[in-house]
């Protein structure tokens, strides 16, 4: 299959994902919903360890940044739905949410000296536009 496929679901996946909290949030607080939306994911999580046959590659540095990634996931995603349950509109979490991409950006640049087109500063600075223009 290829990266187009992959992406397609994904994209998919992650309009579940941050769809189903906001009607979660009618029946249990932001604290019970991390944890079970965490139990959810341990299911897939075993899942593919089961099927791993011992397979797993153990670097240190690669296992350390796996674990923060999936910390800042967790957190991020309580702090996601925090702002759900205090009030706020899913349209705009979402979209205010869905600028990480210019924090990665931001951090490639610093960390990993990737450079940045004019057109890619131009598409980031619409992408704030728009989020401005949503959270009116």
């Amino acid at each position: 299959m290829n990266w187009l496929f992959h992406t397609a679901i994904s994209l998919f996946l992650y309009g579940l994902w941050a769809f189903f909290p906001k009607i979660s949030q009618d029946y249990i607080n932001p604290k019970s919903f991390l944890v079970f939306s965490t139990l959810g994911g341990l299911v897939v999580t075993i899942s593919i360890f089961l099927t791993t046959k011992g397979s797993l590659q153990t670097a240190n540095k690669g296992v350390a940044f796996a674990l923060l990634t999936g910390f800042c996931g967790v957190l991020g995603t309580l702090f996601f739905v925090l702002a759900l349950k205090s009030g706020g509109k899913s349209s705009v979490i979402v979209t205010i949410t869905a600028l990480y991409p210019i924090i990665t950006i931001v951090l490639a640049l610093i960390v990993f000296k990737e450079a940045v087109s004019l057109k890619q500063w131009f598409g980031m600075g619409l992408a704030l536009i728009g989020v401005m223009l949503m959270s009116k």
